[in-house]
């Protein structure tokens, strides 16, 4: 199992949903359909990459992992060739295997998928804007840009003065300057705690993925 996938064909299904990945390799026109292609680009069509419902058994849904590379190979003849994962900014795309820009990925032993050697890894279906997300050290706790190890602290901290009897509205006002000190948007925003919570625990849900065999 090199980088922890599987030999061979398997699914790509995510474990809080139950749905699997689906791809749809690019057109390429005036292409030689007796051959198979290690295409550069993506196609004259964008590849598309979505989490659809449960796996139903279609070739769609189908991946193998060669050389680093999550695959998907196509035996259509309007589309026949390999085609890889990859990422542009934070959504997932399909492009040729023959491309200097196909990323190189692994499964790691608790679960999750990540593009080798850096902090992204794939979480489509923790919100509607991105496919994958940056973690720290693999850590979902450590997600957006206030560490909630510190936002932890201040919490403890207020509620140390709240015990030692420190008037209430001075701890607000206090609480609201250290909390804009972690994040500059907590003052427009008094409900960014919890907003930043809830996206934590998103991500923390779609983080997890299973590899069956197809």
């Amino acid at each position: 199992m090199p980088n922890g996938f599987p030999d061979g064909k398997f699914r790509i299904v995510q474990k809080r949903s139950g749905n699997c990945l689906v791809k749809h390799c690019g057109y390429v026109p005036g292409m030689d359909t007796s051959a198979t292609y290690e295409h550069v680009s993506a196609g004259s069509l964008d590849p598309t990459v979505t989490l659809a419902g449960k796996p139903q058994g279609g070739a769609d849904e189908v991946w193998y992992y060669d050389a680093g590379r999550i695959v998907a190979q196509t035996e259509e003849p309007a589309h026949r060739g390999r085609f890889a994962l990859r990422v542009m900014g934070d959504r997932l795309s399909m492009i040729g295997t023959g491309s200097i820009y196909v990323e190189k990925w692994e499964y790691t032993a608790d679960n999750r998928i990540k593009v080798s050697e850096s902090d992204v890894y794939l979480t489509m279906g923790a919100d509607t804007y991105s496919d994958v997300t940056h973690l720290e050290g693999g850590d979902a706790d450590q997600e957006l840009t206030s560490p909630r190890t510190t936002i932890e602290e201040v919490r403890a901290h207020i509620e140390e003065l709240r015990t030692e009897g420190f008037p209430a509205d001075q701890l607000e006002q206090y609480e609201r300057e250290m909390m804009n000190a972690i994040h500059p948007d907590f003052t427009r925003d008094p409900n960014l705690l919890k907003t930043l919570e809830d996206r934590t625990a998103r991500v923390k849900a779609c983080l997890e993925w299973t590899l069956q065999k197809a």
